[in-house]
């Protein structure tokens, strides 16, 4: 999981998909009631594959962008 990290244009709708899983675990923090562990599983899956495809298919200018990331262990 990426955390609060900052992302680069092409990786928007891996942030949405992080972010709602995200949201589904806070939810479920505060109600107990609901059990969200598998959506929250679920969307993890697809970001994690959304992750995969995209780096597989960068462009030279993203592969620049991914480069020069403030966030890249140096």
């Amino acid at each position: 999981m990426r955390g609060t990290q900052n992302y680069l244009d092409f990786e928007k709708g891996l942030a949405e998909l992080e972010g709602k899983a995200e949201e589904l675990r806070a939810m479920g923090g505060q109600d107990s009631g609901m059990d969200v562990a598998e959506e929250a599983r679920q969307l993890d899956e697809k970001s994690a594959a959304l992750l995969k495809d995209l780096y597989a298919k960068l462009t030279p200018w993203q592969k620049c962008q991914v480069a020069r990331h403030p966030g890249r262990p140096h």
